[in-house]
């Protein structure tokens, strides 16, 4: 069993997290226990993703979108205030990553969305301040039709197509 601080540790080099600029704090957000059982994954910390957590006795929970922004109202109010709680009252670590999620080559959601529609020759993708945001890659030589059709059976979802848009 981890320590939480181990966690952070394991996951802030991995995701190459310290001193990446982004619109909020990587990596831990609320703390909670020290000794890491069980761990549930999200990708945003709402409140039914952290009552889901408390239901299965998890010690943290990880996710892509935390709650703490940089431009966000520091009042804990509404569904703030829930989630703040519930977090308090499981004593479960809030652990989050964006934008190192979002541009990891390997892990990141860019890049496993990209291996899943079977885009090849990825690199980096995007800059904020100084830093990748996703990934970019080769598509088959498909109409716009088709990847539409494929994002939709690959990820159970109706893409957004934007009519009259060429890709350069």
């Amino acid at each position: 069993m981890p320590f939480r601080d181990e966690l952070i540790a394991h996951l802030d080099e991995l995701l190459d997290a310290p001193g990446s600029p982004d619109y909020g704090p990587n990596g831990l957000q609320v703390e909670g226990r020290t000794k890491i059982h069980r761990i549930v994954c999200g990708v945003s910390a709402s409140l039914a993703l952290l009552e889901a957590a408390a239901e299965r006795k998890a010690d943290a929970v990880v996710v892509h979108h935390g709650i703490v922004w940089n431009h966000a109202s520091p009042r804990l109010v509404g569904s703030h205030r829930k989630r703040i709680k519930c977090l308090l009252e499981h004593d479960m670590n809030l652990i989050a990553y964006h934008l190192p999620l979002d541009r990891h080559m390997e892990l990141g959601t860019a890049s496993r969305v990209a291996h899943l529609l079977g885009w090849t020759d990825l690199e980096p993708f995007g800059d904020y301040k100084g830093r990748s945001t996703g990934v970019r890659g080769h598509v088959a030589n498909e109409s716009l039709a088709t990847i539409a059709t494929r994002i939709e059976e690959q990820l159970g979802r109706v893409p957004l197509v934007l009519p009259g848009g060429g890709i350069p």
